[in-house]
């Protein structure tokens, strides 16, 4: 079961997978150019990502976005 639903990320339309067992919310470093985030200073600080796969990935850079659920038909 996927749980993808429709929002907004900094009101750019995009459909959002929820994991509510997620400790922090990534996107592609292409997806964050896109959506022209502005990036947030984090003393160059990289956190540790583990997924179902094998492996680690660290993130390379960190943004506040405000993140809506559903958006209404016009």
């Amino acid at each position: 079961m996927r749980a993808l639903v429709k929002g907004t990320v900094d009101d750019t339309r995009t459909r959002i997978l929820l994991d509510i067992g997620a400790n922090v919310s990534v996107i592609s470093a292409s997806f964050a150019k896109k959506l022209r985030v502005r990036e947030v200073l984090d003393h160059g600080r990289s956190l540790e990502v583990r997924g179902i796969n094998p492996g680690i990935m660290e993130t390379q850079r960190r943004a506040l976005v405000k993140v809506t659920l559903g958006w209404k038909h016009a």
